[in-house]
């Protein structure tokens, strides 16, 4: 083991099972969802990641009712048809020795009835301020629905062959957080009132999820450390939320986050938010549980997730937007070739792809979706080489050099400026985009590794160009001038 990462490398026992290393994949959507099931697309995601070191996999959230469907591209955990692809999954994943759960979930108000037709379900009539839908005060009927849709994907999960189940919904202002907070639990029974009557949900669906799969099976809980906002629960409501989800007895552990739909962007923000932010509620709670807590926040550096796990501010380092931007982080950091990691810069093009309603990508990992038509890491050489020219040193430029010069061809790339980065160079002159010049600083380290010629202030013309193969020409793009961009 690589010693100058010997926190981030080290096994640590998880509830039943061995974890190889302390990184977690924490879920995030992919709209890659097909009739509300996993696919092809998703195997290759997960395997991926699972190929690139990282210890643990948790999958995107899965709907465990039909009342929560944001957008078409979700996936039922309560549906027998998930157990199918569950297999296949479990499958791939596990070639890497790789823990994989699933993330069951309700929205509760934070949704609207748009996708579904069906009315928006909540702990009490109080609308969310983002989607502004009045929501249906659910009835105890309704409750025990949800807590069978949360039994049914424990069930699943089991017979799918996964290793764990992680119960969502109360973090994010999601419907356990609309039980456990005051704010919008405003409920006269039993689901309502003293602590203890809004803890009796989270409580019921512990209950439930450990008795459909023994013991056998690891379970956690995705919590927040803190709502973020005036009238949610605070870190100190939080720690007490933890300590009794702790004296269940049922819990591996808890992965805490940040934030509701108040503030979103508590729970994704850009650059320049700082690394690591929400550690310090995070390590609040640590500290008075002995569960493992996996820790999130912006964490994309090997040497900030090596200090915090040295500090004991969390067991494991929970990674979204960093797989994303480079599966293979966590192989790269523990062989300490952290140069050649894909930097997340912060830039959120995964969430606007998502808002957008178009499957996951990243402002700078062009495969994000795609592993199974490519795969970056075994480029097929070419039988006969070209001598070829790129015009334009901008991260368009840059990329097509570096692919075509992996593949085995001759290449030339031309820059009019003193520098290469094009407009990157531009825009991350402004304070809150300067974390985005990393798209360029890995670029230019790729491209240096090749045998290509760099022709640096010199602009392609007739004359130089007469003598290649073929030629591409990325050369930029002109912003929009109607005053609205």
């Amino acid at each position: 083991m690589n010693n100058k990462y010997k926190n981030l490398g080290q096994p640590i026992k998880l509830g039943s099972k061995i974890a190889k290393n302390r990184t977690w994949m924490t879920a995030h959507a992919t709209l890659l969802v097909k009739d509300h099931l996993f696919n092809e697309s998703h195997i290759n995601y997960y395997a991926k990641r699972a190929q690139g070191g990282v210890a643990v996999i948790t999958m995107e959230a899965m709907a465990v009712h039909p009342t929560t469907q944001p957008y078409e591209g979700k996936a039922f955990s309560f549906d027998k048809r998930i157990v199918s692809e569950y297999k296949k999954i479990s499958k791939e994943v596990h070639k890497f020795n790789t823990l994989i759960f699933s993330q069951p979930w309700h929205r509760g108000r934070q949704t609207n009835s748009v996708t579904n037709g069906l009315p928006v379900w909540a702990p009490s009539s109080i609308p969310c301020s983002v989607y502004r839908e009045m929501p249906h005060e659910m009835t105890e009927e309704d409750i025990d629905e949800i807590i069978e849709g949360y039994r049914l994907s424990a069930i699943y999960s089991k017979e799918g062959g996964l290793d764990g189940i992680e119960i969502h919904g109360a973090s994010h202002g999601y419907l356990l957080n609309q039980f456990l907070s005051p704010a919008t639990n405003h409920r006269k029974d039993k689901y309502g009132g003293n602590f203890e009557n809004r803890f009796r949900l989270v409580s019921k669906i512990i209950e439930v999820t450990r008795s459909a799969v023994g013991n056998d099976m690891i379970i956690g809980l995705r919590i927040n450390s803190d709502d973020g906002h005036d009238s949610g629960l605070k870190p100190m409501d939080w720690v007490r939320i933890a300590k009794n989800i702790e004296n269940t007895g049922s819990i591996d552990y808890l992965s805490v986050s940040h934030g509701t739909y108040l503030n979103r962007m508590l729970i994704y923000p850009t650059s320049p938010v700082e690394h690591g932010y929400q550690l310090k509620s995070t390590e609040l709670i640590k500290k008075e549980v002995s569960l493992p807590i996996v820790g999130v926040g912006r964490i994309v550096n090997p040497n900030d997730a090596e200090k915090w796990l040295e500090e004991g501010k969390c067991d494991f380092i929970g990674l979204a937007r960093a797989l994303i931007a480079d599966p293979m982080w966590v192989n790269k950091a523990l062989k300490s070739e952290t140069k050649k990691i894909r930097p997340c810069v912060g830039a959120n093009w995964c969430m606007t792809k998502i808002f957008s309603q178009s499957h996951l990508g990243c402002i700078h990992n062009p495969f994000v979706g795609k592993e199974s038509l490519y795969d970056e890491e075994k480029l097929e050489k070419i039988y006969e080489p070209k001598n070829i020219a790129v015009v334009g040193g901008g991260p368009g430029g840059m990329r097509a050099a570096w692919t075509l010069s992996r593949r085995g061809h001759k290449v030339t790339l031309f820059e009019k400026n003193d520098k290469l980065g094009g407009q990157v160079n531009l825009w991350t002159a402004v304070n809150s985009r300067k974390e985005q010049i990393g798209i360029i600083i890995w670029l230019k380290d790729r491209i240096y590794e090749e045998k290509i010629n760099i022709c640096l202030q010199t602009e392609a013309n007739d004359e130089n160009l007469q003598n290649f193969d073929k030629i591409i020409f990325a050369t930029g793009s002109i912003g929009i001038k109607h005053g609205w961009s």
